[in-house]
């Protein structure tokens, strides 16, 4: 939740900084975009880190470096070091949440990793959901740099308890073959009637001086899962993120307002959806084909698109279909990182999500920048939601083609051994 209030504060200073600094809103766009290719670098390079140096290690270091830049924030007073801030920041930003993701699965059940990943990942929208209502009673009171003081101290409190707390994972450990002790102390607490004494733990994942973290990612045929994988999560986050950006600008253009919809309010439809879809499909993961599941959902999220281009001028039937958009790219986004959780080994589980998520990224940047290009060029609202169908075509597809592959690969023998 944090990660994700620190990743959409900006939205929420981008017009008062504006104002401010007399710059125009469009001269943010390069700030945003930033903050979201910083995340992709993040994403990219730390998640190899975080499988030679652990998960615990690495999501500290991550969350003080989005902490600290993001205080940081408060004493810039020219876009160009706002830039350079936001996307120091998005690099802590794009290398905790997969950390997070890999050690979370890796202490869950099976029976309940999907459920238990998907909640995780509810945090994000949750926290830029936060941010709004945050804002409304900070920023009159602080202004705009009471957000990032805020931003930037919650996630200091929480390092003591991550300290304490937050074990690292004892298959990570068990593959490296040291820290027996401290295995036995953290699955004593997991199961504390058995008896440890004299036990060696040992993992039966693939060395790592023999594959490597990334060549995990490809080996033995693994490349098929892992394109399907970042050409899915890339498809459905550029949707993600022209709606996030852009459905408040276009509210206006679809006439809800007049229906007594603001854009806000809409935003907030398609954010309870996202939440409900996460939800939804991390429930059925624990009787359905994961694959399947994923599937279905980005070929709902396509189905909506076009209801909601046939019925742009219609605001109830709009928001339904914005709602309904939500939960399918909820739904999708929730099901790739769980499926992505359980493909990869552990010596290559956090590289695997990290990569996943930081293909999604380009994704994301391109989203967010359609909208703006779509707009200037006066393209009919309908066409750019029946636009957005495409690349949920090309998701659909490439699920449809993986869900065999994955599903053998996820449950069969070899699977099992490695987890």
């Amino acid at each position: 939740m944090i990660d994700g209030f620190d990743n959409i504060v900006i939205g929420q200073a981008a017009p008062v900084l504006a104002t401010l600094w007399g710059a125009p809103k469009s001269a943010f766009g390069p700030v945003f975009g930033a903050g979201l290719f910083g995340m992709m670098v993040g994403a990219f390079g730390l998640g190899p880190i975080a499988d030679c140096k652990g998960r615990k290690a690495v999501l500290i270091v991550c969350t003080i470096m989005f902490s600290l830049f993001s205080l940081a924030t408060v004493w810039v007073d020219s876009i160009n070091e706002l830039i350079a801030l936001r996307f120091v920041a998005g690099l802590g930003l794009g290398g905790a949440v997969p950390c997070a993701i890999a050690l979370t699965s890796e202490f869950c059940p099976r029976r309940n990793r999907a459920l238990l990943v998907a909640i995780l990942t509810c945090g994000t929208p949750l926290g830029g959901m936060l941010t709004g209502i945050v804002a409304l009673f900070v920023m009159p009171a602080y202004g705009w740099k009471g957000m990032f003081i805020l931003g930037g101290v919650l996630p200091l409190l929480f390092l003591s308890l991550m300290f304490t707390w937050l074990p690292d994972s004892v298959k990570y450990m068990a593959l490296r073959g040291d820290r027996q002790g401290t295995i036995a102390l953290i699955l004593r607490k997991v199961s504390p009637d058995e008896d440890l004494t004299n036990t060696r733990f040992v993992s039966q994942g693939v060395s790592r001086a023999t594959r490597g973290p990334v060549g995990s990612l490809f080996a033995g045929g693994a490349w098929k899962g892992t394109v399907s994988l970042w050409v899915t999560n890339l498809c459905n986050l550029l949707v993600i993120y022209f709606f996030t950006n852009w459905l408040p600008t276009l509210a206006t253009a679809l006439h809800v307002e007049g229906a007594g919809v603001h854009g806000s309010a809409l935003s907030s439809i398609y954010l309870a959806g996202i939440t409900i879809g996460s939800i939804s499909i991390g429930l059925l993961m624990r009787r359905h084909v994961a694959g399947v599941l994923v599937m279905c959902s980005i070929g709902l999220s396509a189905i909506f698109l076009l209801g909601l281009g046939a019925f742009v001028s219609s605001p109830v039937i709009a928001a339904l279909m914005v709602f309904g958009v939500g939960l399918g790219t909820g739904g999708t986004g929730a099901g790739v990182n769980a499926v992505a959780a359980t493909f990869y080994p552990t010596e290559a589980r956090a590289t695997g999500i990290s990569w996943v998520l930081a293909l999604g990224r380009i994704g994301s940047i391109i989203g967010s920048l359609m909208g703006g290009i779509l707009l200037a060029a006066n393209v009919g609202l309908s066409a750019q939601f029946q636009g957005l169908v495409l690349p949920m075509v090309v998701g659909t597809a490439v699920m449809f083609g993986m869900r065999h592959y994955g599903e053998v690969r996820m449950r069969g023998k070899p699977a099992s051994q490695a987890h």
